[in-house]
């Protein structure tokens, strides 16, 4: 099944929600399972390059992000660290039409 641009869309909001740096907004956010459901849609789908781009945006927010709080909860519960290394694992991406990306 395809991501879908309704998807897309709203990994994009997030993201400009997280650029507005907002306290009360972070906080919010981070109580939500939103940053683990953006690590699981990276896992699968790992050849879109679009989602792929503004997920590492997102995780950039974080990581830069001065709400120390917001960052230590929002990186355990997207549990990021795992999933990079899960897809570490794989170089290789097998299409169903049997076309291998690397």
């Amino acid at each position: 099944m395809p991501l879908g641009q309704l998807r897309l869309r709203l990994v994009e909001y997030i993201f400009n929600l997280l650029k507005l740096g907002n306290p009360s907004i972070l906080h919010a956010l981070a109580e939500t399972e939103v940053f683990a459901k953006i690590a699981k849609l990276m896992v699968d789908y790992p050849w879109n390059n679009f989602l792929q781009l503004k997920a590492i945006a997102i995780f950039e927010e974080v990581f830069e992000s001065e709400e120390s709080e917001f960052k230590k909860t929002a990186l355990q519960s997207s549990r990021i660290a795992e999933v990079l290394i899960c897809l570490s694992k794989s170089t290789n991406f097998m299409h169903p039409s049997n076309r291998l990306i690397r």
